[in-house]
C-alpha cells in the first residue's frame, strides 16, 4: 500500500503546477454552469410557491450578498506570500 501512496504523491507533484490555474478555471466554470442550471429552477419554484417573482429575486439578492461577503473575506483568510 505504501508503494501506491508514493506513486500517487509523486504524480500529484508533477501535475500540481500545471493543474493549479487550470483547475481553478475549471472550478469557476463549473460553479457558473451550476448557477445557470439552478437559478431558473429556483425562480420557478419561488414563483409557484408565492405567485410572484419578488421572493425569488430577494433570494438571489441574498445569495449575491453572501457570496460578496465571502469573496471580500478571502483577503483576511489567505496568507500573503
Amino acid at each position: 500500500m505504501r508503494v501506491g501512496r508514493a506513486a500517487l504523491a509523486r504524480r500529484h507533484r508533477l501535475i500540481a503546477p500545471v493543474c493549479g490555474p487550470l483547475c481553478g478555471l475549471a472550478f469557476i466554470n463549473s460553479i457558473g454552469t451550476l448557477g445557470g442550471f439552478v437559478g431558473p429552477y429556483m425562480m420557478g419554484a419561488f414563483k409557484d410557491a408565492t405567485g410572484g417573482f419578488t421572493t425569488g429575486i430577494l433570494a438571489m439578492a441574498g445569495v449575491m450578498i453572501v457570496t460578496t461577503a465571502l469573496a471580500a473575506s478571502l483577503k483576511l483568510v489567505v496568507r500573503q506570500e
